[in-house]
């Protein structure tokens, strides 16, 4: 009787630990920047999106120069569509760009943690534009880059004046913070490393660029 119930209880904790190791064992990279099963399960096998470009579909699967310089140019890309319009949309229009962005790229592959950090940020900029928002100027849309899917940005909001100051001190802290996480994610990657410089430095200096202007 004894060695029954001592059977049944190592049967029941060894199932609650399974349990439990699988509730804190979300997705994540395996080593070397690709994912691990879990991931494909989660992603449901789905392989990377490719990201477009003038000579074609650019696989995000793997870090590759093609692919790096295509993101890298959406990023120099957002900061020539905000400067047409007025410096109280900037930050918005930022926080719209990089959010179009994110949605171009994987959230699996080499690229997926940079998708996630960019997601992120933009997030946190339209929070902020949103919290700060201008009501007398009007929500507005700005033209993109013909070869882009969508032809127009999303609805921009303005920065009240009062609040212009503030609002781009809280940007330049998302920036940056966002360079920082760009520049950790791939810190223990040789593969990635380099390209992950390359996009953190890109959003630092493009965002500069428009931030300086408030």
């Amino acid at each position: 009787m004894k060695k029954s119930i001592f059977v049944a209880a190592t049967v029941a904790g060894v199932m609650a630990m399974t349990q439990l190791t699988s509730a804190y064992s979300g997705p994540g990279p395996s080593p070397g920047g690709g994912n691990g099963n879990e991931d494909s399960k989660i992603s449901g096998n789905k392989s990377p999106k490719g990201i477009a470009t003038k000579q074609g579909i650019i696989s995000l699967a793997k870090v590759s120069r093609p692919a790096t310089s295509a993101i890298t140019s959406r990023i120099g890309d957002a900061a020539d569509t905000c400067k047409q319009l007025a410096t109280a949309y900037y930050v918005d229009c930022l926080g719209e760009r990089l959010q179009a962005l994110s949605e171009e790229l994987s959230s699996n592959g080499d690229y997926g943690e940079a998708q996630k950090i960019i997601k992120n940020a933009s997030k946190k900029l339209r929070s902020v534009a949103s919290k700060n928002r201008d009501r007398s100027k009007p929500r507005v849309k700005v033209p993109t880059p013909k070869s882009y899917k969508a032809k127009t940005t999303k609805a921009i909001n303005a920065v009240k004046p009062e609040a212009q100051k503030e609002v781009r001190a809280q940007a330049e802290a998302i920036i940056a913070e966002t360079q920082t996480l760009l520049l950790r994610s791939a810190a223990n990657s040789a593969q990635r490393k380099t390209h992950y410089e390359q996009i953190a430095a890109a959003v630092g200096s493009e965002s500069k660029v428009l931030l300086r202007s408030l």
